[in-house]
């Protein structure tokens, strides 16, 4: 099986967001993804692009807000990259919101980062104050012994 490639530019507002996640459906079912596993892709994607919608572009001064999104379908993993140009964030906090260290970090703060890491088997981010974040999430296959 040959590498595909899949990219997406869209406006950073909500109601696109629902694009995002079914380009990873569609791509998931056509590599063979259990059901439970094309779930939890639909999960971690809804969550990284509306941190974008929610988070990235706080300034209103920015003329141009979007996300990029980059599926690439390998034999056995579908690796989604998701880009912005907004404000970025210290990625220091990241691993604290996984773990839920601080005692002080409200419930509902960085729950969706809490989410990715749950339901993606690799992801990291790279981060720079006003100039964007990326997020790599990777998903494997994880065929059934029996081939179902």
């Amino acid at each position: 099986m040959e590498l595909k490639t899949i990219n997406l530019e869209l406006p950073a507002h909500a109601k696109y967001l629902v694009i995002t996640r079914q380009v990873g459906t569609m791509a998931a079912n056509m590599m063979g993804f259990q059901k439970e596993y094309i779930e939890d892709l639909e999960t971690a994607i809804g969550e990284a692009t509306i941190n974008v919608v929610l988070h990235a572009y706080k300034e209103d001064s920015l003329p141009y807000k979007f996300l990029k999104v980059q599926y690439l379908l390998y034999p056995d993993k579908l690796f989604v990259l998701i880009k912005d140009h907004g404000c970025g964030f210290d990625h220091h906090f990241v691993q604290q919101y996984v773990e839920r260290k601080k005692a002080d970090i409200p419930e509902q703060v960085g729950l969706g980062i809490f989410l990715i890491k749950s339901f993606m088997d690799e992801v990291e981010y790279d981060s720079n104050l006003n100039r964007g974040t990326q997020v790599r999430m990777t998903k494997y296959i994880r065929r059934k012994a029996n081939g179902d």
